[in-house]
């Protein structure tokens, strides 16, 4: 259970990042590079081959994927997929379709995979970015999540807790795959 000063702490955190996050971007379209294909809405767009220069880019930008991230990480650190599993509330075989599939899981189970691993903030980031995923800091649950990451709560029970004191749904009650 997470006492009062941690929580007080926490809405004084969300407030604050909450209110000095970048101003919307909204209703401002990204110009398009030059060097897209023009389309008028008719018939499919036709694109080029990839430039050498350009393949040698994704080359060299490309991650690793998230399950193969999240198995080194659980090996490097000596766990038990099913232990693992279970500080996530996961079912176990999720790790399984992970080793054969390599699937990419929503944005909840990845945090919830994150936070059974007890990863810091930088590497929690990291991982999830291999997912697709980010904690933002215009949203209030990333905020609380990103907080209570940062003071090394890590405990699904005590981050579902830090929701619903910021009156948001818990990690634990959001669709998961």
């Amino acid at each position: 259970m997470l006492d009062e000063t941690f929580l007080q702490a926490l809405r004084e955190y969300v407030l604050t990042h909450r209110a000095s996050s970048t101003t919307s971007t909204r209703g401002s379209a990204m110009p398009k590079p030059s060097h897209w294909p023009k389309h008028a809405g008719i018939g499919p767009v036709v694109c080029r081959d990839a430039t050498q220069g350009e393949r040698e880019y994704v080359d060299a930008n490309r991650m690793s994927p998230f399950s193969t991230e999240l198995l080194a990480t659980i090996e490097e650190r000596g766990l038990a997929d099913v232990d693992v599993c279970g500080r996530a509330g996961l079912d176990g075989r999720l790790l399984s379709e992970l080793r054969s599939t390599g699937y990419r899981p929503s944005k909840p189970t990845a945090l919830a995979l994150c936070l059974a691993l007890a990863l810091g903030p930088a590497d929690t980031e990291g991982l999830l970015a291999k997912a697709g995923y980010a904690l933002g800091r215009s949203d209030v649950s990333d905020l609380v999540i990103r907080y209570c990451i940062e003071h090394g709560v890590s405990g699904l029970a005590e981050v579902d807790e830090a929701l619903a004191s910021m009156g948001q749904e818990p990690l634990s009650a959001r669709p998961r795959d």
